[in-house]
Parts: structure tokens; C-alpha cells; sequence
């Protein structure tokens, strides 16, 4: 699936900024489309021995999807698809991100991300078309390398389009928040951590309210 150029270009990517051992955990079915998925992330890890692709099984994973986590620990950043074009770059950043490269955030957004202690579980449903869904996936991924209390999983609708009519979404990007709406269209990691700075202390300030906490 992927040139000889874009393999050099991935490989020397891989070579100079990925520090850290990274597992692909991967789920397929007989279809077509897993079976692109498998020849795509084939081709990702032959070009990096910081690499491993292992097939991940239970009734509970969606297929074809991948993660993407440090081995012996739960992966924070899921794939439920297969991503080609713009979002194939959110995959190499997430690879180098768990890898050991740090995202570029300024200082201030890093501390704001850092100091989040809630349990975040998001869903950002996307299309391959979409021109504005690769920056919100980005940001959410990078949010998920840098806070293990938070995790992202990325839902192609056009290949599971039954769950995102269930839940009546038909705008891309729309971001889900522990089952719940959280917003749809553009946003950035500073606004994405700012609102949950927000319910944060909000619910500080509610449980002090309620005689809870100091």
C-alpha cells in the first residue's frame, strides 16, 4: 500500500524521533478491508525495529482497528478503520508520540494536560474526506500520549457506519466524551483541555459546595 518513497520517508521519521518500543495491537475479520489494514501495518513496523504488530481477539474489538501503546501497558489511542491519506499522518505522529516524541505543545498547554486527573475515554468519529478531522484527531491523540487517565479511540464512519447512526451523528469530526456529545467541527488540544480544566473544577467546587471536600 505504501511507496517506496513514503516507506524511506516513514522509516528515516521512525529512526530519528521514535526513542521507545511501540506495540500494534491489531484486529481483523476475513473482510476486504482488514485485510488492507493487515498489508498496511505489515509495511509500518517492517520499517522499524522499535516495532511489533500483534493480533488482538475478544468479541469486543471492532474490526478492522488497531492501537497503538507501549508493550505491557493498556494503549490509550485506537483506530477502528483503515487510514490512508491525512489521517495516515495522525498514525505515524501517534507511533512517535507513544514512542517517545513529545508532542509540540507549548509549556503551557503541556502543564494544562498534565495536571488532569479525571478518567476521559473519547470518541472522535471521522471521515477520509473530512478536511478538518486529521487536526482534531491529532489533538486528542497527543492529549492521550501525555495523560494515561485518557483515552481516544478514532471511528471511521464510512466503514462503521451502523454505530454512528445509532447514536445520530452525521456531522464530522463529532468527539463523544464517555458516551456523551462533547462537540463536533474544528477544535485544538488548548480548547479540548481547557473545557476539561473547567469540568474539573467545576466538580471541585461542587463537591466543596456539598461539604465533600476541603
Amino acid at each position: 500500500m505504501l511507496d517506496a518513497r513514503i516507506k524511506e520517508q516513514l522509516k528515516d521519521k521512525l529512526l530519528r524521533y521514535q526513542t521507545q518500543a511501540v506495540e500494534i495491537a491489531a484486529a481483523f475479520d476475513p473482510g476486504a478491508e482488514s485485510a488492507k489494514l493487515r498489508e498496511l501495518l505489515d509495511e509500518i513496523v517492517s520499517v522499524s525495529a522499535r516495532l511489533t504488530l500483534v493480533e488482538s481477539t475478544g468479541d469486543d474489538m471492532a474490526a478492522p482497528s488497531f492501537s497503538i501503546g507501549a508493550p505491557g501497558e493498556a494503549p490509550r489511542i485506537r483506530f477502528c478503520g483503515v487510514p490512508t491519506g491525512s489521517e495516515f499522518t495522525s498514525v505515524v505522529l501517534a507511533i512517535l508520540q507513544v514512542g517517545g516524541h513529545r508532542p509540540k505543545f507549548d509549556e503551557a498547554l503541556l502543564a494544562g494536560i498534565a495536571a488532569l486527573g479525571g478518567d476521559y475515554a473519547f470518541d472522535t468519529f471521522v471521515s477520509l474526506t473530512c478536511p478538518y478531522c486529521q487536526e482534531v484527531v491529532q489533538a486528542l491523540n497527543g492529549i492521550a500520549a501525555l495523560n494515561p487517565g485518557i483515552r481516544h479511540r478514532v471511528i471511521d464512519i464510512g466503514l462503521f457506519p451502523e454505530e454512528a447512526r445509532a447514536l445520530g451523528i452525521e456531522v464530522v469530526p463529532t468527539l463523544l466524551m464517555n458516551g456523551e456529545w462533547f462537540g463536533e467541527g474544528r477544535t485544538t488540544a488548548t480548547q479540548i483541555t481547557a473545557r476539561l480544566t473547567g469540568i474539573e473544577a467545576d466538580m471541585r467546587e461542587a463537591l466543596r459546595a456539598a461539604g465533600i471536600a476541603p
